[in-house]
């Protein structure tokens, strides 16, 4: 089961799934919070938090912190 971003459409991936049997099924938009709770409870929060303190962090420094290099700060 799978959500209904683009790229779930790409030839490539639906060629390879087809290849090895694999049915993908995709969600209806809007139902993130019922059919994926994990996303909704779990990761949401925690993107929002790790937004607050890379902002928190950009201004501290008072320059814009590279997002690629905050995991290691």
């Amino acid at each position: 089961m799978v959500d209904g971003h683009s790229s779930r459409r790409d030839e490539e991936a639906v060629r390879i799934l087809q290849e090895e049997n694999v049915v993908a099924i995709t969600f209806p938009s809007g139902l993130t919070s019922i059919l994926q709770p994990f996303d909704a409870v779990i990761n949401h929060p925690q993107k929002v938090n790790f937004r607050a303190a890379y902002i928190r962090l950009s201004k501290a420094l008072k320059e814009k912190v590279q997002r690629k290099k905050f995991d290691k700060i």
